[in-house]
Parts: structure tokens; C-alpha cells; sequence
């Protein structure tokens, strides 16, 4: 394959004809059996070998404009360049160029919904198969990390600017490269044992692996971030005690949706009842890992129920299955078509033995004699006219009610914010739900000072768009450090012309 240089990069020509490059057929990667993959907590995907991704990397024809990654990719990625560069065996210039737009691309490549986003608007999604972006995305930057991984960017001269992340989840670790890159100071404070939020604490290791997670942490720190674990700020300390006491320029909120949903229903406070948060934390993440309270592992009952429907529920299930019990049910109030979980988490729960039920929801917990929960009462729904979200709403049933047996419930519902942060901040402006209200361009808040970005201020959304949120809000920092006229949406720049 011919290399050129382009302005002192490399460029690559791609020597397969496009009419040929549709002809290769797509694949998927395999998959452990489900049996095998069911009794443990290894990744489920089999890698494609070296030579599997240049094939399905030289399927990419380079649209014109390629949808892929002006429509479908939150950050933008450089998609067909680093395409080329893969089908040209150069795995670790793929790497590279993934880096610049993306700063946890081993993570998106295993966690986002590529059918929605890059490969849903791939051109050859409906004519032969997208072109395979998130494996392609996974294989290279776990290649170069075991290959030596890239380069540890120069630090350029100290600005002399301190900035504070709050939270360690992907938005805050966005904010943090990026503006490492520009020399300032930045240190994130993490309330939890572990840097990562939720890419540790949350997401299951058969998702993602721990050990991919802490890699990128580490080179944060070779950047010089600083990590302080084991401290809240909002209880150990306040926001104003960052500007006022410890002497930051400014603080990013990164601290994401952390409250879960309740069901509205009685019993929910019996035992064996548990949010989604603590059941995947009690039964996927290390006892010293854990917060204090957590320590104790969940004992393995017989049967479980998880109300839920979205990707969340999908690791709650699939955990359910590794942790030994017997029986796993996942009861959704809409039917599968309005699922908001990816067809594939769900195929994967299916094949593990997950039996799902849908349209059908909660109304009360029940024990028997005990403070222990013995039995869920559902009822059936229907789904009536679109609401809001566009998703039709579910209606209940009358006379529809039944009661399942069951020794252990989680509920897996959704994610709401936490309207109490701001309370030691004055003029910290925040909706309704407690989401941080920010210009969306820049991430500055109501404080000049204070930025936000992710989950923090749109809710419980997808690791990528927090990425892509923190990156927006990093821009915005280092513009407001320097003294620099903040970043705008181009309409906005326009008009001040």
C-alpha cells in the first residue's frame, strides 16, 4: 500500500478499488459461548486477529462527506483517516490519530452504541454491512497500549493556573488531559477508593475491563494530574473552599446523575431491594474498592427481578446470571421495540439466560412475615401516544395485577442529579432537576469561575457525550484562565460581527 506525506503527515492511498472494498463482507467478532462467557467476568468479544482489522478496515470507501463522523460521532472523530491508516498496517498511527479527538477511545470503542452513532451513519450500513468502527476503534488502542502505548505528550511551561475537576468520571477526565496539554495545573477530586466514576464503579468488567480503565488514569498521572481520592467535595469540602481556601482559578463539576430513580412503590425500603448502583457495585467491583457501607457481598438468592429497560439494566441482568442466581428476569413497562438498551446488551442478556417480560411494571414490594422481600405485585400495561421522549406511553391495565415470587429486586430506572450541590454556592444557577445549567458551547455556569459538563448537566446519558461535553468545557477553562474571548456556537461569533 503506497504511503504519501502530506504537510509532514502521513497520508494513505487505499489500493483496493471502492467498488471492490464492498465486496469484503463485514464481521462481527465472535463471542465466547454463552455458557463459557456466563460463569465469568472477562470481556465476552474474541479479538479479530491483525490481519481480520486491516481487512475490515480497508471496507471503508471515504465518503465525501463522511456521515460517520460529522452525524454519527459526538466528538467528531477522525474515522476514515484513522481507517486508512489501519488498512495500511500502521496500527499505532491509527492510535495516534484516534487520540486526537477522542481521549478515551479504548472505552468508547467498547461502551458506545455504535449502531446509533458512527455505524448508523456509516454509508454502508444499509447497502453492506458498516464498516466495523468500534471494534477497529477497540483493537488499535488496546494494540498500541500492549505495545508500548503512545507517547506521554510534553508538558508544556507551568501557566501557573490551578484548575479542579470534581468527580473522575469521562467528562472530568476529558477536562483534565486536555487542559494538562496546556500546562495548567489540575487536580480531581474523587469521592470513591478508585479514579473513573462510573467506568469503574459502574460499568461491569465483562463490558470493560478494569485493568483498561486504570491504564488511562495512570497516564494522566505520568501527565502530572493529580488524584484525590476518598474526598467529597459537597461534605469533606465545599466549592467555595476550592476558590476560597485552597486557591483554584476554576472548577469543573463532573460529579454526574448519581441519585437512582425510585419506583414509587411500597417496599421499597425492605431488604434485598437494591438501586442498580449498589447491586453492580456489591457484585462487580473489589471488597477494598468499595465504600465503607458496601463492604459486604449481596448473598446469592434464588431469584431476581430488574425493572428496567435501558443499558444500565442490561449489566444489572447479565450480572445477575455470573452471580449465581437461578433465576433472572427483566421486566420492562414498554415493549422491547421502545428499549432504550442497544439490541446487542439485550442478544447478550438472552444468550446468557435472562427471561424478559415486557410491558409490565411495579406496584408494591411484599414480605412474608420478615422485613425481607418475598414477592413483587406487577401489573400489565399498554402503550398509548408518544409522550415526550416519542417513546408511545405506557398505560396500566385494570385487573391486570400479578405477583411473582422473588427474593431479591433491583430497580434500574434511571438516574436523576443532585440538587443539593450547589447548595454552599451562592448564584450557582441549576434547573429543576438539579442539573447544572451551562452554556452548552463553552461549559461555563452561572459562575464565571465554575464549568460543567456531562451527565452533571444534560443527565444520565453516554460515556462519549460526556467526553465531548468535557472537551467543550476544557476549551472554555483555558479560554477564561488566559484572559481569552470564550468559545461560541459560529451564528453567535457572526452576530457580534
Amino acid at each position: 500500500m503506497e504511503k504519501a506525506k502530506k504537510g509532514g503527515a502521513k497520508v494513505y492511498v487505499n489500493p483496493i478499488p471502492k467498488k471492490e472494498r464492498m465486496q469484503i463482507p463485514r464481521r462481527d467478532e465472535p463471542k465466547r459461548p454463552a455458557g463459557e462467557r456466563a460463569a465469568d467476568m472477562d470481556e465476552i468479544y474474541i479479538y479479530f486477529t491483525e490481519e481480520e482489522i486491516i481487512e475490515q478496515a480497508r471496507r471503508c470507501i471515504e465518503c465525501k462527506v463522511p456521515k460517520c463522523m460529522i452525524e454519527g460521532c459526538p466528538l467528531h472523530n477522525r474515522i476514515p483517516e484513522w481507517m486508512n491508516a489501519v488498512a495500511a498496517g500502521d496500527i499505532r498511527e491509527a492510535a495516534r490519530i484516534s487520540n486526537t479527538t477522542s481521549n478515551l477511545p479504548e472505552i468508547c470503542g467498547r461502551v458506545c452504541p455504535q449502531h446509533k452513532l458512527c455505524e448508523g451513519h456509516c454509508t454502508l450500513s444499509k447497502k453492506a454491512g458498516a464498516v466495523s468502527i468500534g471494534r477497529i476503534e477497540r483493537f488499535i488502542n488496546d494494540w498500541t497500549r500492549e505495545h508500548g502505548g503512545l507517547e506521554i505528550p510534553e508538558i508544556p511551561a507551568a501557566t501557573g493556573f490551578k484548575v479542579a475537576c470534581i468527580g473522575s468520571g469521562p467528562a472530568s477526565i476529558a477536562v483534565a488531559d486536555e487542559l494538562r496539554k496546556k500546562g495548567h495545573d489540575v487536580t480531581v477530586f474523587e469521592k470513591n477508593k478508585v479514579a473513573s466514576g462510573l467506568l469503574h464503579y459502574g460499568i461491569p468488567p465483562f463490558k470493560l475491563n478494569k485493568e483498561v480503565v486504570g491504564a488511562r488514569i495512570e497516564r494522566l498521572e505520568k501527565m502530572g494530574v493529580e488524584f484525590v481520592l476518598n474526598t467529597e467535595v459537597g461534605k469533606d469540602l465545599t466549592l467555595a473552599d476550592l476558590k476560597e481556601k485552597q486557591g483554584f482559578d476554576a472548577v469543573f463539576i463532573g460529579i454526574g446523575a448519581p441519585l437512582c430513580k425510585s419506583a414509587r412503590c411500597d417496599g421499597e425500603d425492605l431488604g434485598r431491594v437494591f438501586s442498580a448502583d449498589e447491586f453492580l457495585m456489591r457484585n462487580n467491583v473489589a471488597v477494598d474498592d468499595r465504600p465503607d457501607d458496601m463492604k459486604e457481598n449481596i448473598p446469592v438468592g434464588i431469584s431476581v427481578i430488574v425493572f428496567g429497560g435501558g443499558n444500565t439494566a442490561m449489566d444489572c441482568v447479565r450480572t445477575g446470571i455470573r452471580a449465581g442466581y437461578e433465576k433472572v428476569y427483566c421486566f420492562y413497562r414498554r415493549s422491547q421495540l421502545e428499549m432504550p438498551a442497544g439490541e446487542k446488551e439485550r442478544v447478550n442478556a438472552e444468550e446468557e439466560g435472562v427471561e424478559f417480560q415486557y410491558l409490565v411494571a411495579p406496584s408494591r414490594f411484599l414480605a412474608n412475615g420478615g422485613n425481607v422481600v418475598a414477592e413483587a405485585e406487577c401489573f400489565r400495561m399498554e402503550l398509548g401516544e408518544p409522550d415526550d421522549s416519542g417513546r408511545r406511553r405506557p398505560i396500566k391495565l385494570e385487573d391486570s395485577e400479578f405477583t411473582v415470587d422473588i427474593d431479591t429486586v433491583v430497580l434500574a430506572i434511571g438516574y436523576d442529579n443532585d440538587p443539593s450541590f450547589s447548595d454552599d454556592v451562592e448564584g450557582l444557577d441549576t434547573d429543576k432537576w438539579g442539573c447544572v445549567i451551562v452554556d452548552n458551547y463553552n461549559g461555563q455556569s452561572s459562575l464565571e469561575w465554575v464549568f460543567s459538563g456531562g451527565d452533571a448537566v444534560h443527565g444520565a446519558d453516554l460515556v462519549v457525550t460526556a467526553v465531548a461535553a468535557g472537551r467543550r468545557a476544557a476549551a472554555g477553562m483555558d479560554a477564561f484562565l488566559k484572559g481569552e474571548p470564550m468559545p461560541k456556537k459560529p451564528e453567535e461569533k457572526s452576530e457580534e460581527k
